[in-house]
This record gives structure tokens, C-alpha cells and sequence, in this order.
């Protein structure tokens, strides 16, 4: 969800992630994914979103491989890469 003059959009999560599952993994394969939680006002219901920034890339390509990074993300399992140490 987006609106048309706004940097910014909301992707909703499918069934079984949570968003800081989200941006945890964004982190560990380089790319930068705010958790919905980070902008809540009511912290008692569960964010089912992540907040994406597409303000002037420094190449198009490199948005393309962002994006590509989180579709990525989002193909796999949740918590299937996230290692504890």
C-alpha cells in the first residue's frame, strides 16, 4: 500500500511473518527494512507490515536489487535463515 506522491510503502506480510522477522533478516542479508511495530501507536496489536524507503537510490539497479532482496526474504520460510548465536 502506497500513496502516489509518498517515498515511502507499506508491505503487508504474508501469513506466518512477523515484521521484525522481516527487518532481522533484511539486516543480516544487507538491506535496510523498517518494522511496523517502529512506527505504532498502540504497541498491543501485531504489525503485519514493513515500511519500505525508495528515496532517490543512488542507481535504479540497486533499488531493483533491494527489492529483489526482499521478495527473496519473503519466498523462504520465516525464521528459516535467522541464526542465534
Amino acid at each position: 500500500r502506497n500513496h502516489a506522491s509518498s517515498y515511502h510503502l507499506w508491505l503487508e506480510l504474508p501469513e506466518g511473518w512477523t515484521s521484525m522477522q522481516v527487518a532481522m533478516e533484511g539486516q543480516l542479508r544487507g538491506v535496510v527494512i523498517a518494522p511496523g511495530e517502529a512506527f505504532a501507536v498502540d504497541q498491543k496489536s501485531p504489525i503485519t507490515a514493513v515500511r519500505l524507503s525508495v528515496i532517490v537510490p543512488q542507481t535504479r539497479e540497486l533499488l531493483r536489487a533491494g527489492l529483489r532482496t526482499v521478495a527473496g526474504i519473503l519466498q523462504g520460510s520465516p525464521g528459516q535463515n535467522v541464526t542465534t548465536v
